[in-house]
């Protein structure tokens, strides 16, 4: 009895050792940004605007330009497209109020799981944060499970070598966020190299079937509780872009006939010259920022009255 207890005691203590020392390593990362977005998400009084995407929505809007736009407080959840589609969405869900307006914004909507993608960036995210581990989808945890040895083993090399916890980038850390949630890095002018990288902007040709029936039944829970989403696109690189007029049309008319949801914005309108793009083919810089933000304004707005009217 007394080995049992033991042992048992053994595992506690090794297991809170880990949890509360080894594992937080990565606070001040960008991914840890997710965080201090949820917070603002469950404090922020409703009605709210509440921007979902992965990076593209992060460092391509001006969410106080929306705020003054429509009069509510907005909540940026823009992160890592790596991490999937759907874990911005996980984190509204348990959050939505009457009159909420939701803004999805993905890089893609091909991806054939609605799923967090990359396990070890989702573990960055959320480390032993209990309360986003709560907005898992049950099929997110084999993909966390199985991912733990490798992110584990990152966060021991970092422990070991007392470099965890520490800002490694100007622009990617989680102090580099303003209040709403959006990047407030100073992004003048296009820092790439050739002013785009290559085969790496927007290509999506279709909505999968998984997304399709994720987004559908979001939206249903969203509606339940009184709230609107609105579907727009992201930002698009002109001179890395291999559709044709008629993909992006295509496209368009694929998620107007398979989404419950509005399709607010065009996507041609939404092409952009390499000048307004930063240091990657989805980031913008500040004037690009600006320019996207007002164009979802307008977008926002006719959606809007489109529904008042009917």
């Amino acid at each position: 009895m007394k080995n049992i207890f033991r042992g048992m005691t053994f595992f506690i203590i090794l297991f809170l050792f880990f949890w509360f020392i080894i594992i937080p390593q990565d606070n001040l990362g960008y991914n840890a940004a997710a965080r201090d977005k949820f917070e603002r998400l469950k404090k922020i009084d409703s009605p709210k605007i509440v921007l979902i995407g992965g990076s593209n929505v992060a460092f391509g809007i001006n969410s106080n330009m929306l705020e003054k736009a429509f009069g509510m407080a907005v909540v940026n959840l823009g992160l890592h497209g790596g991490i999937g589609q759907t874990f911005g969405a996980q984190l509204v869900k348990e959050n939505i109020h009457e009159g909420d307006i939701i803004v999805l914004l993905p890089e893609s909507y091909d991806y054939e799981t609605a799923n967090i993608r990359d396990g070890v960036l989702t573990w960055l995210a959320i480390e032993n944060d209990v309360s986003l581990w709560e907005t898992l989808q049950k099929t997110d945890w084999p993909i966390m499970i199985k991912s733990f040895p490798a992110y584990l083993k990152k966060t021991i090399n970092m422990w070991a070598k007392h470099t965890g916890n520490q800002i490694t980038s100007n622009v990617y850390n989680r102090l580099a966020f303003n209040e709403y949630g959006d990047s407030n890095v100073v992004r003048e002018s296009n820092i790439m190299e050739n002013g785009y990288i290559e085969n790496d902007g927007f290509n999506c040709t279709y909505l999968s079937e998984a997304l399709r029936n994720y987004w559908n039944n979001f939206n249903d829970d969203v509606v339940k509780e009184g709230g609107i989403v609105l579907m727009s696109v992201p930002p698009i690189l002109k001179e890395d872009l291999k559709l044709s007029d008629y993909d992006l049309d295509n496209l368009r008319y694929q998620l107007e006939q398979e989404l419950n949801i509005p399709i607010i914005s065009n996507f041609k309108d939404y092409i952009f010259p390499k000048e307004y793009f930063f240091d990657t083919n989805f980031h913008m810089t500040n004037e690009g920022a600006q320019i996207r933000t007002r164009l979802l304004i307008q977008d926002m707005q006719n959606a809007l009255k489109g529904k008042e009217s009917k």
